[in-house]
């Protein structure tokens, strides 16, 4: 920006010749350029925010240096029903092994940042180490971390319901459909928020195994990524297909795990 406005002035001391004419017309281009960019973009934020119901996050995140300490995780039973946004699926988000596997991650996350309120009765986790959580889970767009961020109310630190109500949240089947209110129809765009989702739960059940994703672990990773799929998928079956495409990648070895770098390389692969 300040090389442009250094520019701009530099353009009104210019002698009025055909040389400086074009000099002109083209810093009006890239003007034009930038603007429309922008206005594309304004467009593009706009509608999102219809499309999903969401906000511009409130939080921004700190360089903050995390310590990694020890833990102790005791498994319990959910008593947790699981049914925020009902008015979109109708139906349990969430088993509760599942629940109980989003709040073992909420324990390992206290544990990992050191991250708990020491002046409230409940674990909580600071809403910033929640945030680098998602980041490190390999979310990468705004849209998908407002959504994240929406039923959290700007609450600076969060416990295990509101752990669970923020993983509820991109389950959301208004996003998945918000290519509806674009002009240009994207036809990416289902493939695309379909991609980022397996790429968070393989990073959150990764976290939660503390290890690369076996078949089996792979398959429970691709039952919370598209649940929302119209197909009835077999996800053994997509789980057992990805691990052949991995044997061809590595010359016909067969591996008991798959990393989450091998995953993504097989997801970008065009058919």
């Amino acid at each position: 920006m300040e090389s442009m406005i250094k520019e701009l002035k530099e353009l009104n001391f210019l002698p009025k010749d055909a040389a400086s004419d074009q000099r002109k017309l083209r810093f009006l281009g890239s003007l034009l350029i930038i603007h429309h960019n922008y206005s594309e973009m304004k467009k593009y934020s706009i509608r999102s925010m219809y499309a999903t119901g969401s906000i511009e996050s409130p939080y921004l995140i700190e360089n903050t240096e995390f310590r990694h300490g020890s833990f102790v995780i005791s498994r319990t039973s959910s008593v947790r029903s699981s049914r925020v946004f009902s008015f979109f699926s109708k139906k349990k988000i969430y088993n509760d092994d599942e629940v109980n596997m989003i709040k073992f991650a909420f324990e390992k996350c206290i544990g990992n940042f050191q991250g708990h309120d020491q002046n409230s009765g409940n674990r909580t986790l600071y809403i910033y180490y929640f945030i680098q959580f998602l980041l490190d889970c390999y979310i990468i767009t705004q849209h998908f971390m407002s959504l994240f961020l929406l039923p959290l109310n700007k609450e600076k630190y969060i416990d295990s319901d509101k752990f669970v109500l923020a993983l509820e949240s991109i389950q959301q089947m208004s996003f998945e459909r918000a290519s509806f209110f674009y002009q240009e129809r994207d036809s990416q765009f289902k493939q695309n928020v379909a991609i980022q989702k397996m790429l968070f739960f393989f990073k959150f059940v990764e976290y939660c195994c503390g290890s690369d994703l076996t078949e089996t672990d792979l398959a429970c990773a691709l039952s919370l990524s598209l649940r929302n799929s119209k197909k009835n998928s077999d996800y053994k079956d997509l789980s057992k297909k990805t691990f052949d495409k991995l044997q061809k990648l590595n010359q016909g070895v067969r591996k008991a795990t798959i990393t989450f770098q091998e995953f993504s390389k097989i997801l970008m692969v065009k058919k």
